[in-house]
């Protein structure tokens, strides 16, 4: 192009969006790629992959599923296991990590109690499994593929070695059974979540005895897991509800719609809660409210320092109008006082890409409209100059407890019994990945005697979408 028009190639747009901080030490592998070509113009994509965040989990999983296979060979010979990427893109690095996979497998072994066989036994049995070829790794990427290595008397996938690796994408999706599965690398990362689409990706497990969950691990991204942690929160506590017997009243299923309607006084009604039925709900659009549940974002940035100062004043200026410096009790307010200034403190937080559970300011405030009742009264519970970081000491899970259990927290337990308390949290920007903003973290926690409801968020056009979610 140059060659005939004397100007190369323009830069029209480019854009780079934050994700999440790089540690050192660590190594990455940065890649490129060409997406598109236009007439005019080509679109050029980036990678940039960790070693301690992704690559290490990829290869930690590999090296778990073999040596778990080992540990359960060793008690039955002829037996063959499997393992399932569900990712095409990745590419295979496998290490000499076998001493820690060892002591990973042998703490899960341990407490199923079982007995673990010696490192030096299982470090034989691994270079066995190596030299001998019982490693195999299938791609299945088409219906042709399936059929291949589907066994039509059981429905089930051929295992062809000791060790049958699987990689694939949607075909892997139908429904089909893997026997003996132990690993799962589940790679996929899509923008919109669905919660039947996610367990019917679990039930590839299947139903397993104590010797295969003793080594059976699970792999993923951090929203994936957080999106699951959800959909087992809702599982877990609607089931425990049903076998004791305590819905008999049964589960609230409510909604809430954007509503323009105006009342006897001719002023507009913010928003109406209504009954819906249950299949009309979507997972990313739900709160699960029980009794002396917290509800607060997680996983989000505060804006550039002095943008958040200048908001942060402000807040701390509303909060002294309310309530005295030191004052460590509740006090009750008018759900009218604290609106603005919970506006106000989600004008200063960014959510994370990555992150699946950030609360937004809507869905924030309209539980806090149901919890509140008629009354409109909150108990508001504030503390200052706190230094909580934003992930937890492992560095890659999100914080999602900055309330102190024997401070702020048990006074908002003592006082949230027939309606909600709100902990208003000030942290000083100090903290590891805030960088150096300062904000407020806000913090809800449901009354006791809240009745278990599964509490419907509309879409953007204030309706909800008609799908079913199981």
């Amino acid at each position: 192009m140059k060659s005939k028009t004397g100007i190369g190639t323009i830069l029209a747009q480019t854009v780079c969006k934050y994700l999440k901080p790089l540690a050192y030490p660590d190594q990455i592998i940065v890649g490129a790629k060409v997406k598109s070509i236009g007439r005019s113009s080509f679109v050029m994509e980036y990678i940039i992959v960790s070693e301690k965040i992704g690559v290490s989990a990829f290869k930690k999983g590999l090296m778990n599923f073999i040596v778990g296979g080992c540990v359960l060979r060793m008690r039955n010979n002829n037996s063959h296991y499997s393992y399932v990427i569900h990712d095409l893109n990745v590419t295979l690095i496998i290490v000499e990590m076998l001493k820690e996979a060892y002591q990973d497998i042998q703490k899960s072994v341990v407490a199923y109690g079982f007995t673990m066989p010696s490192y030096e036994d299982v470090e034989i049995a691994f270079y066995h499994a190596v030299d001998r070829d019982y490693i195999s790794v299938t791609v299945v990427n088409s219906d042709k593929d399936m059929d291949a290595i589907l066994d039509e008397d059981n429905g089930e996938l051929r295992l062809r070695s000791p060790f049958s690796i699987f990689v694939g994408g949607q075909v892997l999706d139908r429904g089909v059974t893997i026997p003996k599965m132990i690993g799962f690398y589940y790679g996929r990362n899509p923008k919109t979540m669905q919660q039947d689409t996610v367990m019917q990706h679990s039930r590839m497990f299947g139903y397993r005895k104590g010797d295969l969950l003793s080594v059976t691990r699970f792999y993923t991204t951090q929203r994936i897991y957080e999106n699951m942690t959800r959909i087992t929160e809702i599982y877990t506590a609607l089931r425990e509800d049903i076998e004791s017997g305590k819905l008999s009243e049964g589960i609230y299923f409510i909604q809430k719609y954007n509503s323009n309607k105006i009342d006897e006084n001719g002023m507009q009604i913010k928003d109406e809660i209504m009954p819906c039925s249950p299949d009309k709900i979507r997972l990313s659009n739900i709160v699960l409210l029980k009794p002396s549940s917290r509800l607060l974002p997680i996983g989000f940035t505060p804006i550039a320092k002095t943008h958040a100062v200048r908001i942060s004043n402000d807040i701390n200026k509303r909060v002294e109008r309310l309530i005295d410096d030191q004052e460590k009790d509740a006090v009750a307010f008018s759900l009218d006082d604290l609106e603005p200034i919970i506006n106000l403190i989600y004008s200063a937080l960014e959510p994370d890409e990555e992150s699946a559970r950030f609360v937004p300011v809507e869905k924030f405030l309209t539980t806090i409209r149901y919890l509140a009742g008629d009354g409109k009264k909150i108990n508001l519970i504030v503390r200052k100059n706190r230094k909580v970081g934003k992930y937890k000491k492992n560095g890659t899970v999100y914080q999602d407890a900055p309330d102190i259990r024997q401070d702020e927290l048990s006074v908002a337990r003592k006082v949230a019994i027939g309606r909600p308390a709100l902990m208003l949290l000030h942290q000083d920007g100090t903290a590891f990945g805030w960088n150096g903003s300062e904000f407020w973290w806000p913090v809800l926690l449901s009354p006791e005697n809240v009745k278990r409801t599964v509490f419907a968020m509309p879409e953007a056009d204030g309706r909800l979408r008609n799908r079913v979610v199981g």
